[in-house]
């Protein structure tokens, strides 16, 4: 709920004075997140995979997230 990954249904909470119900896009500026498992989605391409991770990046722009994605996938 921190990252605004999972809904929340109730509440709300602070990181550094920003609201995770009303701010999150201010919030992942200030976060970080490390999955604790290797999350492959059975249903979605290594592309789609990419794209997900890179949206939880703030501060990159659509243009890089896209160069990122064709420089990782043509050293595959």
């Amino acid at each position: 709920m921190l990252t605004g990954m999972l809904k929340m249904t109730s509440g709300d909470a602070l990181i550094y004075g920003k609201s995770v119900r009303n701010e999150i896009d201010e919030v992942r500026k200030d976060i970080g997140l490390c999955q604790q498992l290797d999350v492959l989605y059975d249903l979605i391409s290594v592309e789609e995979h990419l794209r997900m991770t890179l949206r939880i990046r703030q501060g990159v722009d659509n243009k890089q997230q896209e160069d990122d994605i064709k420089d990782i996938l043509t050293r595959c």
